[in-house]
């Protein structure tokens, strides 16, 4: 088990630096969208006589490397044919730190990482100080916490409230909170939050929410909008289960599916 951690350690770092470089924006453009019956019919078209099992091998893999997109359910969108693009934050080097700490300790375990500087892409000022949220399922929690306490000197806060967030809040604060269950996956770097569950977060976590003007909202969700691509059918289903669906429906009306 020691050694397996180690390799998640040892790729993590690997994966980080291929990530940083892969990750970029883009402008979101009305398209049409593609079922998969449809890229599979596009395919036999073109001379391809494979499996249907090898047509979802290799549609799964083009949706890994970036070439198709998901933006909802059985609906794609050809990365090519179009300006729009899926968010991938840049990951501070203490969020990729703690990832890489994180996958040599509990390579296997489920957890998700949202830096606070990451809303600065979609607010017309920038945040004065950052944080990083690990999130992590409930009973794992104190593991997780003394594990990160110890391995920075302490300062971390386990699972806060509003006032201590504010009340210890420094340029680097690092939080272990609770992750809700079932929630959206990152398919390209499964332990960093993908939009469809900050999006909700930002509403649902009043540590988030507190951390810029509720104005705001509609500028974060339009400036989304207006530049990439969100896995809608992913983004409900995790709303809904944390009580905010119908606030987002009012915040993300417009945006391309």
């Amino acid at each position: 088990m020691e050694f397996q951690n180690y390799v998640y350690g040892a790729l993590c770092v690997g994966l980080i630096f291929w990530y940083n470089i892969v990750t970029k924006q883009g402008i979101v453009t009305k398209v049409e969208t593609l079922t998969h019956r449809q890229i599979f019919d596009s395919w036999r078209q073109s001379g391809d006589s494979t499996t249907q099992a090898a047509q979802w091998k290799r549609l799964r893999s083009l949706v890994r490397k970036g070439e198709l997109i998901v933006v909802g359910h059985d609906s794609y969108l050809w990365a090519s044919e179009t300006d729009l693009g899926p968010y991938r934050p840049r990951l501070s080097e203490s969020a990729s730190q703690v990832l890489c700490e994180l996958a040599e300790q509990y390579g296997r375990m489920n957890y998700t990482l949202f830096e606070l500087n990451w809303l600065n892409d979609f607010l017309n000022h920038l945040l004065g100080r950052n944080a990083l949220f690990v999130m992590v399922e409930r009973d794992y929690m104190p593991f997780i916490f003394e594990f990160l306490n110890g391995r920075h000197g302490g300062g971390v806060l386990l699972d806060p409230s509003t006032d201590d967030f504010f009340r210890y809040v420094n340029d680097r604060m690092l939080l272990v909170v609770r992750k809700p269950s079932q929630g959206p996956t990152n398919r390209l770097m499964p332990h960093v939050a993908p939009p469809e569950q900050w999006l909700v977060d930002i509403l649902a976590d009043k540590r988030i929410s507190a951390s810029f003007e509720g104005a705001e909202l509609p500028q974060i969700f339009a400036a989304f909008r207006d530049r990439y691509v969100v896995n809608k059918s992913a983004l409900f289903r995790y709303a809904r289960r944390r009580g905010v669906d119908e606030r987002i429906r009012n915040l993300l009306e417009g945006m391309v599916v």
